[in-house]
């Protein structure tokens, strides 16, 4: 059934171009850990005898934090941290992270300046909003202000599951995981945020440019795979 609706969802967008998916803002919620774990398919060190692969410590469980954020072609939203102990429902969704957060963004104005207060797109009338299917965005009272308070977005039913390679802002993660845990780990949660804020605000526009034009060769992926999640 997810195979088939993402197929869809490739069809239905096959025609747009690169020029037309920079009307488009990705956003995405992460969960990022005071220690970071090693991704197993990138973190990879070769050698030819064991003691040239460095040991990797980790602990059971490591204290986390939830970040959301969006991403256009050129700017960023602000990251929004959640509060320790704070689930993201849909009520505090709406509230804290789409009316206090998403809103002020689209009515920025400034070209210039820093990534995360520049205008978030060009033509705020006819941009559209992507999130994924998580359960805080397809709620009922989610859908009900998107459709209120945004000019254009994919709803719960055109958006399909399971799709992390079809929502491009899943790469962007990685990298501000490269900025926030580079040379060592951050020692305490207040020093884990600051971090997460200012790699954010230096993300290079350059890689938001290219994620963003990414997305029609991401829908090809999808049809030549009948349905199936490419290697994005």
């Amino acid at each position: 059934m997810q195979r088939q609706r993402r197929l869809q969802f490739a069809r239905e967008h096959k025609h747009l171009t690169a020029e037309d998916w920079e009307k488009y803002i990705f956003s995405d919620v992460s969960t990022k850990y005071l220690f970071h774990v090693p991704n197993r398919q990138d973190d990879v060190v070769w050698g030819s005898q064991p003691d040239e692969v460095p040991d990797v410590s980790c602990v059971k469980s490591s204290a986390k934090v939830m970040v959301w954020g969006a991403m256009g072609v050129n700017v960023l939203s602000k990251l929004h941290i959640v509060p320790t102990g704070q689930t993201i429902n849909a009520n505090y969704y709406e509230t804290n992270i789409l009316q206090k957060e998403l809103k002020p963004a689209l009515k920025r104005q400034k070209n210039s300046g820093r990534i995360d207060e520049r205008k978030l797109v060009q033509c705020p009338g006819h941009a559209t909003f992507v999130q994924d299917g998580a359960t805080p965005h397809t709620a009922f009272v989610t859908q009900e202000w998107c459709t209120d308070n945004l000019p254009n977005f994919i709803s719960k039913d055109e958006w399909p599951g399971n799709s992390p390679d079809l929502n491009c802002i899943e790469n962007l993660w990685s990298i501000l995981d490269s900025v926030a845990y580079k040379d060592q780990h951050p020692t305490s949660m207040t020093q884990l945020r600051r971090r997460l804020q200012h790699a954010w605000r230096e993300i290079p526009q350059k890689h938001l440019i290219s994620l963003i034009h990414s997305l029609p060769n991401r829908i090809k992926n999808v049809l030549k795979n009948k349905g199936g999640l490419s290697s994005y």
